[in-house]
């Protein structure tokens, strides 16, 4: 169609449709007399603009770009030219590196980089300059979903109150925890840690999963990773055999603490006598009895409490171990015997003496006690009765514990 010319070296018009094609075609002008004039090779025809359809991932499927790291998409649509043709992608203000463009034109490639959560419009632009925007697109940038990787203690009070750290990936400002059913509290974090208090939860030996759900609602989570256990309870306090037990202020006395749940995981459980600490710990695989030695400590009672590797203790179930001074002994008298008439120095070894003992000769106080230490003793024999017999030595404690030594002292006849 002739739009307009000037005299003889110029006209205009409007093209009609064409085929397009990398080959330029011939222009020709025919005169109303047919005659014609042209030039070869003088016009091309080019694509229409690129045309975006879909965004995916490269294997086809839908597709969000990561907050995080950088993201390969692939854009489906028509007509985006050739790689080699300058094809440019932008999203948003940036562009997506790396492109590549299908041999059918109908396909890209890129690799789209970091951004701040939300929604982008999406633009081609083909070798030739013509762009998509007839075909508005937009890809949406997510954060990274979370990952769970570990807690550590892995167990605690099934009352609560245990802090916990969390370790993953991908936590965001804002999270909230689970464990099991049950909220953990007081979340502090970076994007790879958080730190919270246990709620209550209900005791049982099936780990329970921990979750972390970020702000976003993307959650991540790892099964079977902490478990609510019961805290130890003391029943009894006994010797190995069951029955009632005292402990030596010397020291080494072994005893049983009868109860429940005492961990049996590991060498983590630990016994305090007072301030002291119980020695070699072992725990019967029932988790219903621990076996251990009591320290040396002064004559007194004393409260015990068990703690199990996850930091709980037995407090709620009060007990206590009593020490008392080991039971004197008697080993022998120097002399073995004396006149009945007179007052006889004699010399006691044993064990276990104490300041204060008292002393019998048969049924008769020795006098002028002397405490030399607490395995010997001198006192002065009192008068007795002449007799083949010898009588019991015996010492006795200020605490009433007596230690003797059966025939041991004989009086004799002037």
């Amino acid at each position: 169609a002739l739009v307009g010319s000037s005299p003889a070296t110029s006209l205009t018009c409007t093209t009609p449709s064409g085929t397009a094609s990398a080959t330029a075609v011939e222009v020709s002008v025919t005169n109303s007399d047919l005659q014609k004039g042209s030039k070869a090779s003088a016009y091309t025809y080019i694509s229409p603009p690129p045309a975006i359809v879909s965004i995916t991932d490269l294997s086809g499927n839908p597709v969000t770009a990561s907050t995080a790291v950088a993201t390969n998409i692939q854009i489906n649509g028509t007509d985006f030219g050739t790689s080699g043709s300058g094809v440019r992608v932008w999203i948003g203000s940036r562009p997506c590196r790396s492109v590549s463009v299908a041999s059918s034109a109908t396909a890209l490639t890129c690799t789209a980089r970091v951004q701040a959560a939300g929604s982008y419009a999406v633009l081609v632009r083909n070798g030739n300059g013509q762009t998509s925007s007839a075909t508005p697109a937009t890809l949406i940038y997510v954060n990274p979903t979370p990952t769970v990787v570990s807690i550590s203690p892995t167990s605690g009070s099934n009352t609560g109150g245990t802090r916990v750290t969390i370790r993953g990936t991908g936590f965001r400002t804002g999270a909230t925890v689970l464990i099991g059913a049950s909220a953990c509290n007081s979340v502090s974090n970076s994007a790879t840690y958080l730190n919270c208090t246990t709620t209550s939860g209900t005791a049982s030996a099936t780990a329970v999963e921990v979750s972390v759900t970020n702000s976003d609602l993307q959650k991540g989570s790892k099964a079977s990773a902490y478990t609510y256990t019961p805290p130890p309870a003391i029943v009894s306090i006994t010797d190995l055999s069951g029955n009632p037990v005292t402990a030596s202020t010397a020291g080494a006395t072994n005893i049983q603490i009868n109860g429940t749940d005492f961990s049996t995981s590991g060498s983590g459980v630990r016994v305090w006598i007072g301030s002291r600490s119980c020695g070699s710990v072992s725990v019967a695989s029932s988790a219903t009895a621990l076996t251990c030695t009591a320290p040396a400590q002064a004559a007194g009672s004393y409260a015990v409490v068990v703690s199990n590797p996850d930091r709980q203790t037995s407090s709620a179930t009060p007990a206590t171990l009593i020490y008392v001074n080991p039971t004197p002994t008697v080993v022998s008298i120097s002399p073995t015997s004396g006149r009945n008439t007179r007052e006889t120095p004699v010399t006691i070894r044993g064990t276990g003496f104490r300041i204060g003992a008292t002393v019998l000769i048969g049924a008769r106080a020795c006098n002028y006690i002397k405490w030399v230490s607490a395995t010997y003793l001198t006192c002065t024999t009192p008068l007795g009765t002449a007799s083949a017999t010898a009588v019991e030595v015996s010492v006795t404690n200020s605490d009433l514990q007596k230690g003797s030594k059966a025939s041991a002292y004989t009086y004799t006849s002037p």
